[in-house]
């Protein structure tokens, strides 16, 4: 008895620790709260059942009880843990926003559900726009504050959106035949944005 209350602590551990040390990495990888919440939320819904089913096969000649109590263990500290990262990417995701910054080589724009690299020499055309549709969301966040992710409108298709809802104007690249429109946090900023990447560019 007192092995089996120790093999279902140690199966308990493995459930939380595993999922949180992949959460963990993706937070030092430089991935946004929101998504590596969203991406935890996953692990601790996945992984956990893995490593339970593993869990089962190794001891697959323990009493009926012991196999109950370590589903429904597992299961618990899954659900409690999958519910704790669902709320962490509500308040998340309501505080997250756009970033965008630009090296000798190309430009970044991060954020929720959004993160592009594109090369200077890849852009086929970069425009300030402030009449842009931006359609519908396909996949990604329609938060109060932040659209971002894949979306879908008569004039592009399918493209990556990341713009802060109170910002009229954008910035609009076409590249290798795909489209990202994005701003900053204010139509200054990302007017200014705007005029450095030009610059960037050497047009």
């Amino acid at each position: 008895m007192e092995n089996e209350v120790k093999e279902l602590a140690y199966l308990i551990a493995a459930a939380l620790i595993v999922p949180t040390i992949v959460l963990a990495i993706f937070l030092i990888s430089g991935m946004g709260m929101g998504t590596a919440l969203l991406y935890g939320m996953g692990a601790y819904g996945l992984l956990p059942i893995f490593i339970l089913a593993a869990y089962l096969w190794i001891k697959r000649d323990s009493s009926s009880k012991a196999k109950v109590r370590a589903v429904l263990s597992t299961s618990i500290v899954a659900a409690v843990m999958a519910v704790a990262c669902s709320i962490g990417l509500i308040f998340a995701f309501e505080t997250e926003s756009v970033s965008a910054s630009l090296d000798e080589k190309g430009l970044t724009v991060t954020a929720p559900f959004v993160d592009e690299y594109i090369p200077y020499d890849e852009m086929d055309d970069v425009r300030l726009r402030n009449d842009v549709d931006y359609g519908s969301r396909r996949a990604g966040l329609g938060g109060k504050n932040v659209l971002s992710g894949n979306f879908k409108n008569d004039e592009f298709g399918n493209y990556k959106l990341a713009v802060h809802r109170s910002v009229e104007n954008c910035i609009v690249i076409y590249h290798d035949d795909k489209v990202l429109a994005f701003n900053l946090d204010s139509s200054e900023k990302t007017e200014q944005f705007y005029n450095n990447l030009m610059l960037k560019r050497g047009t």
